[in-house]
């Protein structure tokens, strides 16, 4: 993957102009996929520009209690995958954008507040920065 992000920043002629490289990530998860051990599969697309330069799709190490834990922790994922890529780039960019598809999860990572029913997923999930 470190190759595809260096190709692509080799291949443009604007890689100074900052404003105009975009890097985003779209996540997904299924609750409770595994008819085993009820295990949920997170997912994950990145890209810059438009061009896909990561993925991956595995199953999650914990048994989600709810679809928005389970979005959650897919949305983790994404999020160091794209803290990794930023790291690799050492160009300037717009702020990523992160998208995922579930309300619960998409609130809980935008107002990290404390709460009884969510404090089990913010211990060991706390990558997702309050999005503003």
């Amino acid at each position: 993957m470190a190759k595809r992000v260096l190709r692509y920043f080799a291949l443009r002629n604007d890689v100074g102009d900052s404003t105009r490289v975009t890097l985003t990530c779209f996540t997904d998860a299924d609750y409770a996929n595994d008819d085993v051990d009820r295990k949920s599969i997170s997912g994950y697309v990145t890209m810059l520009d438009g061009n896909v330069v990561s993925y991956a799709s595995r199953k999650q190490e914990i048994n989600a209690q709810s679809t928005t834990e389970a979005e959650y922790v897919a949305m983790n994922e994404g999020i160091k995958d794209l803290l990794w890529i930023l790291g690799l780039c050492g160009v300037a960019m717009r702020r990523p954008v992160l998208f995922g598809d579930n309300r619960g999860s998409i609130y809980l990572a935008a107002k990290p507040e404390k709460h009884s029913k969510t404090k089990h997923i913010e211990s060991k999930y706390s990558s997702c920065p309050a999005s503003s």
